[in-house]
């Protein structure tokens, strides 16, 4: 679609931006797996398939992708049995909404948010399994500099700071 656009077309960003609004939006592109070809989808979507080669160009996701401050997470907490809860328990109150944040590791609600913790780390590692089982010959991993960045960070903090000496 876009080649046949580009011979068409002016090659630029805001012209193929109005083309796609107007009408590429509603064009399909046929799949013939027969082809010699790149098949892009989601780590989900290749779940129980196998490919020649695999390629993951962003593999640098964070374990608990419900902290990372994306989006609003709500995290539904049974209501702890004690005199602070009286008035909520006697009203056949069993769970509260509260915002899914690493606050909550320091309250009466820790237990629920380790569990709801624990389970979001296994469904990360869980899709990196699936993402680095698919190939059956390569797999190609890119990972974002700023990972790097961040090991060389640490590296870096643990030097003194100037005018500090090291005790002895």
């Amino acid at each position: 679609m876009l080649y046949s656009w580009e011979q068409e077309e002016a090659a630029d960003i805001s012209t193929f931006l109005q083309y796609w609004q107007d009408k590429g939006h509603l064009q399909s592109i046929v799949n013939n797996s027969a082809e010699d070809a790149i098949t892009l989808m989601t780590i989900h979507k290749s779940k129980g398939l196998g490919f020649p080669v695999v390629l993951l160009p962003d593999i640098s996701w964070e374990l608990d992708e419900a902290l990372s401050g994306n989006k609003e997470n709500i995290l539904w907490c049974p209501i702890p049995h004690i005199s602070e809860t009286e008035e909520l328990t006697a009203t056949d109150v069993t769970s509260v909404p509260l915002k899914y944040t690493a606050t909550l590791q320091m309250s009466y609600f820790a237990e629920p948010y380790f569990e709801e913790k624990l389970k979001n780390m296994m469904d990360s590692l869980n899709l990196l399994y699936v993402a680095t089982t698919r190939p059956k010959q390569e797999l190609h991993i890119w990972i974002r500099e700023e990972a790097q960045q961040s090991k060389e960070k640490i590296v870096e903090d643990r030097r003194p700071l100037p005018g500090l000496r090291r005790r002895r």
